[in-house]
């Protein structure tokens, strides 16, 4: 156990359009980030930080560079969800799949 917090951003693209058929979770809405922060802390306490990154905003993202460029580039597609700086998803994702992910990843810490 590395007692460290583990770090989960997602970040979206704020100029791009959002999808008319509601593929996934607007993770610009405070009502979908703040389900998102309380079904973590329910489930992983305090061992989780979760950030919210908006590449529209490029002084406020915080990400890899390599990993801004790909999306800028069109090769992966935002939202994104990034865990101690490495991509997990890219596309849209729900609360459910970012809860399995952050899980997989305590659980390769040894947590």
């Amino acid at each position: 156990m590395s007692g460290e917090i583990l770090s989960v951003s997602i970040v979206e693209d704020g100029s791009a359009g959002k999808c008319d058929a509601r593929c996934g979770v607007d993770w610009s809405l405070d009502e979908n980030r703040q389900a998102a922060q309380k079904e973590i802390r329910a489930r992983f306490g305090q061992r989780v930080g979760l950030s919210f990154y908006d590449m529209a905003a490029p002084m406020e993202c915080h990400m890899p560079a390599d990993i801004v460029d790909q999306v800028f580039s069109k090769s992966i597609a935002a939202p994104l969800l990034v865990i101690d700086g490495e991509l997990r998803i890219a596309g849209y994702f729900d609360i459910r799949m970012m809860c399995d992910t952050i899980q997989a990843a305590l659980e390769m810490r040894g947590e």
